[in-house]
C-alpha cells in the first residue's frame, strides 16, 4: 500500500510539471469537491468489492493535489472514508463557504448484466451558466482522453446540485460496476487518470478567467421599488454581452439589459412588462463573450405601488336592528394598474363612533368583522381608509327583520375559509359561501327547525346543519368541515405524460381535484430529444410539490409501476398502487420495479412512472386509473 501511495504520488507530480502553463492559472478560484457517501453508506459497490465512497474520496484527493498547485481554494466535504456527511449537511456546507464551483464525485452502477461503459456528467438544470459550460468541457475531456467510452452531459435535479446556490456539477465519471472499469478504478494509475481528467477540463473551463457581477443592492436586503418597472443597476468583472432572468423561479422573457455608459462595466436590467405589487426573488445569469456565463445572482425585489381603489361590500344585504355581535364587510383593493393588490397594508375603518385597523389579505379580498352593540339604528356608514390615500365609503340599512336571518361562516382545514362551497335547504341552493367563507340567508318565522345542506366546492366532507334556536331573529353559525380526503388534500401533484395519453391523464385528474388534489400538467415539448427534461425542471420549479406522476406507453408484457430504488416513498406508494389493482383486478398482470426513468431521481418529490403496455387489454387504462386515484386517495 505504501509503494502504491508513492507511485500514484510521483504519477501526480510528473503530470503538474508536463501540463504546467504559465504561473497558477487557476489562482483564487474557490472549489468545493464533495466525495459521494462515506461511512456505513459505501455507494455502489464493484463485483471485486471497491466501495464507491473509498474511490470518489481518492479521486477527490488527488483533484485536490492538482487544483492547488495551480492556485485554487480547494475544500473536501469528508477527507475520511469513515466520515458520513448526508446530503443536506454537504449542501449547508456549500452555502456556507459559497464556492465558486461545487463538484459531486461519485461513479455509477447498473442493474443491467451488461451495461456499456460510459460516463455521465449532470449539472444544475436551474443554472444553464458556468455549470453547463465546465460540465461540457468534462464530457468533452473524458471522451477525448476515451476514459470510459461515450460521455453525455445531462441537466439534473439532485438533491446536492437542486439545493445548492453556487454553480453544482455532479460526475459519474465510469461504472464500477463493470470488473474492466472497477480494475481500472483500484489502480493509483486509473485513480489519477480520472483526477487530471477533471483537472484539465477545469483549466480549459476558466482559460479565459471567470465572469462575475454584483448589484449595487445588498443581496440580503430588499430591492424597494414604487413602479411596476424596475431597473436594477449591476456592475461586472467583463464585459455583458447578455443577460437572462428568472423571477420566482419562472423564466423572466421580458427583460432588458442596457450599458450605462458613464462608468465601465456597469449596466441596468429592467423588465419591460408590468409586474404586480408583491414580493419577489429575481434570479440573473449574465452572458459575456468567449462564452463566458456568470454564476446566478439572487436580489429580493419588492414592488410597493399604490392602492388606488377600494370596493365595499357586504354579503349581508341589511343588519337586523338590534343585532350584536360581528358584522362582515368585504373589503376588495386594487392597485395603480387596475389589478387586484397583493401586497398587505393596514386599512383603517370607521363606522358610528368607533375606529378600527385591520392588515388585509395578499390575495387582495379582506373580510374585516366589525364589532356591532345593537344600538344602531337607520343605517350604518362605514369608510375605510388605506395609505391616507385611497378611501372608500358603504351605508348598509339597519331595519326590522321579517324573517330569521343566518349569517355565518364555513371552514375547512385548519380553519381555512372555503369559498364557493353551496348553502342549500328543502332541496334548493339558495346561496354560497363568499371568497372568505361568509353566508348569509333568510327564512320563515313558521319554520321551527331548519336543516341546512352544505357542499363545499373540493376536498371537504359535506355536512348538515340544523337550526333549532329561535331565542333569537339572527343565527349566527361557525360551520367546520374535514377533509373527504386527507392524504390528498391540498397536495401538489405533477403529472407527466405525452400528448397521446391525454385522455389518460383527464381520468386521472378528474378524481384527484374533487378529493382537494392541487394538479399541474408538466410541459413535454414535442419537438425535443428529450422533453422529460424540461417537464422535471418545471417540477423543481414548483414550490412545495409532494408528487410527481409518469404515465407511460411503453413496448412491454405487463403494467409496471417502477420508483427510484432507494426512495421509501417511492416504493410504498408504488406497492399501494400494484396491492389496490391486483386485490381487484387479479387477471391483469402488473408489477413494481426500481427504475431508472429521469424523473425518478431528478425532483424532491416523491415519483413514479406508470407504464403501460402498448396495446393493453380491454379496459385495462381505465382500471388502472379507477386503482391509482384510490391508492392515492388511501396512501398515508
Amino acid at each position: 500500500m505504501k509503494n502504491y501511495k508513492k507511485l500514484a504520488l510521483l504519477f501526480l507530480l510528473s503530470t503538474v510539471s508536463a501540463f504546467a502553463q504559465g504561473n497558477k492559472p487557476l489562482d483564487g478560484l474557490n472549489i468545493m469537491l464533495d466525495p459521494g457517501h462515506g461511512g456505513a453508506d459505501s455507494g455502489a459497490v464493484g463485483r471485486l468489492g471497491l466501495k464507491e465512497s473509498d474511490t470518489n474520496l481518492r479521486v477527490a484527493k488527488y483533484l485536490k493535489m492538482l487544483l492547488e498547485h495551480d492556485g485554487a481554494i480547494v475544500k473536501l466535504t469528508r477527507d475520511n472514508p469513515e466520515v458520513f456527511k448526508s446530503l443536506a449537511q454537504r449542501v449547508a456546507m456549500s452555502n456556507e463557504e459559497n464556492p465558486d464551483l461545487f463538484i459531486s464525485i461519485h461513479h455509477n452502477a447498473s442493474l443491467n448484466p451488461n451495461p456499456m461503459n460510459h460516463s455521465e456528467i449532470y449539472y444544475n438544470a436551474l443554472d444553464s451558466g458556468i455549470s453547463k459550460q465546465v460540465s461540457n468541457c468534462i464530457s468533452n475531456k473524458l471522451k477525448e482522453e476515451q476514459y470510459a467510452g461515450d460521455s453525455t452531459v445531462i441537466p439534473a435535479g439532485f438533491y446536492v446540485l437542486r439545493n445548492n446556490n453556487v454553480p453544482a456539477i455532479l460526475t459519474e465519471g465510469s461504472y464500477i460496476s463493470i470488473p474492466e472499469s472497477e480494475k481500472q478504478l483500484r489502480s493509483g494509475k486509473g485513480l489519477t487518470k480520472e483526477a487530471e481528467i477533471l483537472w484539465k477540463s477545469l483549466r480549459k473551463a476558466y482559460s479565459k478567467g471567470s465572469l462575475k457581477i454584483d448589484f449595487y443592492s445588498n443581496e440580503d436586503e430588499k430591492l424597494i421599488v414604487n413602479s411596476p418597472y424596475f431597473n436594477i443597476l449591476f456592475t461586472a468583472n467583463k464585459t455583458i454581452k447578455s443577460v437572462n432572468a428568472r423571477i420566482n423561479n419562472a423564466k423572466l422573457d421580458n427583460v432588458g439589459l442596457k450599458n450605462i455608459m458613464a462608468f465601465p462595466l456597469t449596466y441596468s436590467i429592467y423588465n419591460t412588462k408590468p409586474l404586480k405589487s408583491g414580493e419577489y426573488e429575481l434570479s440573473v445569469l449574465a452572458k459575456g463573450y468567449e462564452g463566458l456565463a456568470s454564476p446566478r445572482k439572487n436580489v429580493k425585489l419588492y414592488v410597493v405601488l399604490p392602492v388606488s381603489k377600494i370596493e365595499l361590500s357586504s354579503v349581508v344585504p341589511q343588519i337586523p336592528i338590534g343585532y350584536k355581535g360581528q358584522f362582515p364587510l368585504d373589503i376588495k383593493i386594487y392597485d395603480s394598474q387596475n389589478n387586484i393588490n397583493t401586497r398587505s397594508v393596514k386599512a383603517k375603518i370607521e363606522y358610528g363612533n368607533k375606529t378600527t385597523v385591520v392588515e388585509t389579505n395578499p390575495s387582495g379580498i379582506t373580510t374585516a368583522l366589525l364589532e356591532l352593540d345593537g344600538k344602531d339604528v337607520g343605517e350604518i356608514k362605514i369608510k375605510v381608509t388605506i395609505e391616507d390615500e385611497a378611501n372608500s365609503e358603504i351605508a348598509i340599512p339597519v331595519v326590522m327583520p321579517l324573517q330569521h336571518c343566518v349569517i355565518g361562516q364555513l371552514t375547512g382545514v385548519n380553519n381555512e375559509p372555503l369559498a364557493k362551497a353551496k348553502i342549500s335547504y328543502d332541496g334548493k341552493t339558495i346561496t354560497q359561501t363568499n371568497d372568505n367563507g361568509y353566508f348569509y340567508f333568510e327564512y320563515e318565522l313558521s319554520v321551527d327547525k331548519l336543516d341546512v345542506e352544505v357542499e363545499p366546492c373540493y376536498g371537504h366532507k359535506n355536512l348538515t346543519y340544523t337550526i333549532k334556536n329561535h331565542d333569537s331573529m339572527v343565527v349566527y353559525p361557525l360551520l367546520n368541515t374535514e377533509a373527504s380526503y386527507p392524504a390528498l388534500y391540498n397536495k401538489k401533484i405533477a403529472i407527466m405524460a405525452k400528448d397521446s395519453l391525454d385522455n389518460m391523464v383527464r381520468s386521472l385528474a378528474k378524481p384527484l381535484v374533487y378529493a382537494g388534489a392541487k394538479l399541474v400538467r408538466l410541459n413535454m415539448p414535442v419537438k425535443m430529444t428529450h422533453p422529460e427534461y424540461e417537464a422535471v425542471l418545471e417540477a423543481n420549479l414548483i414550490k412545495d410539490l409532494n408528487m410527481v406522476i409518469s404515465l407511460k406507453s411503453e413496448n412491454i408484457p405487463s403494467i409496471q409501476i417502477r420508483h427510484y430504488h432507494n426512495s421509501k416513498n417511492g416504493k410504498k406508494l408504488a406497492e399501494a398502487v400494484r396491492k389496490t389493482f391486483k386485490d381487484n383486478y387479479p387477471k391483469i398482470p402488473i408489477k413494481t420495479c426500481a427504475g431508472s426513468d429521469y424523473e425518478l431521481g431528478h425532483t424532491g418529490a416523491t415519483a413514479i412512472v406508470i407504464a403501460l403496455p402498448t396495446k393493453p387489454n380491454e379496459n385495462t387504462r381505465e382500471a388502472l386509473i379507477d386503482q391509482l386515484s384510490k391508492a392515492l386517495k388511501n396512501n398515508n
